[in-house]
């Protein structure tokens, strides 16, 4: 029986945290093939598509079901205050838990330096304090760790996509001071008009001056043949149009069959697309799977820890075939992510909801944070100028909708 993305989208009604705890898998799955030693073993998802791999397919699947849920999440709460603070909550003290245990609970292990070097060394002071504060491009290596990996000092690839993320949020809040949640057409319009430009600036990244946030907002990364950021847009979309996207698996499989019918035709990308996309809103509707689905949500330190294990891995058995290599980073990896769950990631955001609903003062810190990333980001080019910056808000009352803070939302993040 067919059904509306609508009626799904309430939590425990779909499978998107299913969806993305497989996403993170995947990411782990392909970042297999360059991290440990193959010995001969195919990525045989890249050798059926051709122009897509596991991480990358992930990677559009975390977009897509981003831009539905917070859509669905900027709409039905209508305060922006408990937005930010609540996307702050998701992505940051995980983020910094992250770094700070890889940089100096695992790196000391794992590096070819002295503590003392390894500790005050440029290139990890420059992880920390870039990829804890997101002022700057993404920093995913450091020098003299993981020397006997076959990807030497590299520690955490995927959080390139974090600051995207966080950008495609910056994107909803617009769209929706705006007032375009509720006014469907104009929505699609923006979107559109959005997608539009996007796709006409992004082949053209490397030949314009952008600041070095936004450097893979457009970047085209080595291994995708498209980008995340329209997927965000998609979600968005889908989010708008809910009552009218009708989930039909027959339909999903006319969608497959096209794709594999034109796969080496110029139709061959777009309806790959097409059907991946629709393909996981089906999924995510099937009620004969839900029973799969994961009680905590752990895809988000999944997908955080996930290159860090394989590194530890790789370093420790450098021989070790890549498939059994995985039989030990994804029950390490799992650990990691529980133990970020549970003790990080829960508790920050019960404690972001608690005092964004009671006019406590946490969303004054969410404003601070921004503005100290302002300020470090004005030490790094003009120093006189950042003494006239760090100035902090005085702190002001939260008024929320009663009715919309009882309304279940499900949170998502990469």
């Amino acid at each position: 029986m067919s059904k509306t993305l609508s009626s799904i989208l309430q939590r425990g009604s779909n499978n998107f945290d299913l969806i993305r705890l497989i996403a993170a898998l995947a990411v782990i799955f392909g970042h297999s093939y360059g991290i440990q030693n193959t010995q001969g073993n195919v990525d045989f998802v890249t050798c059926f598509i051709g122009i897509e791999c596991p991480g990358s397919l992930a990677v559009y699947a975390f977009f897509l079901t981003s831009g539905l849920l917070i859509a669905q999440s900027f709409d039905r709460q209508n305060n922006p205050v408990k937005f930010g603070v609540l996307r702050f909550a998701r992505i940051w003290p995980g983020l910094c838990v992250n770094v700070l245990v890889t940089v100096f609970l695992i790196g000391p292990f794992f590096t070819n330096a002295s503590l003392r070097d390894y500790v005050f060394a440029v290139g990890t002071l420059k992880y920390v304090t870039i990829n804890i504060f997101q002022f700057g491009k993404v920093v995913a290596t450091i020098p003299g760790l993981f020397p006997h990996s076959w990807q030497p000092n590299g520690v955490n690839f995927p959080l390139w996509t974090l600051p995207v993320e966080v950008q495609c949020y910056l994107m909803v809040f617009a769209l929706g001071m705006l007032g375009l949640f509720r006014r469907m057409w104009l929505m699609l319009a923006a979107l559109a008009l959005a997608l539009t430009a996007f796709l006409v600036i992004a082949p053209h990244e490397t030949h314009w001056p952008s600041s070095r946030y936004f450097f893979y907002f457009f970047h085209l990364v080595q291994g995708y043949s498209f980008y995340p950021v329209p997927f965000f847009m998609i979600g968005i979309a889908c989010y708008v149009l809910r009552e009218k996207i009708v989930l039909n698996g027959y339909f999903a499989v006319l969608l497959m069959t096209a794709y594999l019918w034109l796969q080496h035709t110029q139709a061959g990308q777009p309806l790959l697309y097409m059907a991946y996309i629709y393909g996981l809103l089906v999924i995510a509707g099937m009620a004969s799977i839900q029973f799969l689905r994961p009680s905590n949500d752990y895809s988000y330190g999944v997908y955080i820890y996930g290159f860090v294990c394989e590194q530890i891995v790789a370093s420790t058995w450098p021989k070790m075939d890549n498939y059994i290599g995985l039989l030990i980073v994804i029950p390490l990896t799992l650990l990691f992510a529980a133990a970020s769950w549970h003790t990080i990631e829960k508790p920050a955001l019960k404690f972001a909801r608690k005092f964004s609903e009671n006019g406590n003062p946490f969303p004054i810190l969410l404003t601070n944070y921004f503005k100290l990333k302002g300020y470090l980001f004005l030490r790094l080019v003009q120093p006189q100028a950042a003494k006239d910056e760090l100035n902090f808000f005085p702190m002001t009352k939260v008024t929320v909708n009663e009715e919309l803070l009882n309304q279940p939302v499900q949170d998502e993040v990469l």
